[in-house]
């Protein structure tokens, strides 16, 4: 459960979720990350305060299977990512994700789906 002061935060980093439906928005999607990525709601509410706009994503699980699939994840490794990278929710999976994921692969032609993507997030980000 949020408190005040972090539904406070949250409303103002991201006015458009105060008009978003819960049974039709936004309980679907919590419900949908916590089962697909079993967390607990501890976890669940670490990524809606780190991403808030992760409340009115759809088509999440769609997005976890195919991290999960290209990049070879078990369960933990997958939670790990989404906590770290939650910002992967929000990012149009035929539009980008899947041609980004090809673009590295010309450039780490050498190395494993794994290996490139081990390499691209442990560089800091410029």
């Amino acid at each position: 459960e949020l408190s005040d002061d972090e539904l406070r935060k949250m409303i103002v980093s991201h006015p458009s979720i105060i008009g978003y439906s819960f049974d039709d928005n936004i309980k679907p999607t919590l419900d949908t990350l916590q089962d697909r990525l079993e967390i607990s709601d501890a976890e669940l509410k670490e990524m809606v305060l780190k991403m808030p706009s992760i409340i009115g994503y759809s088509n999440i699980v769609p997005k976890l299977d195919w991290l999960q699939t290209t990049f070879d994840l078990n369960q933990l490794q997958l939670v790990k990512l989404v906590k770290k990278e939650t910002m992967l929710m929000g990012v149009n999976l035929d539009k980008t994700l899947v041609p980004g994921v090809a673009f590295w692969r010309e450039c780490f032609n050498d190395r494993t789906d794994v290996e490139a993507m081990a390499e691209i997030i442990s560089k800091p980000r410029e």
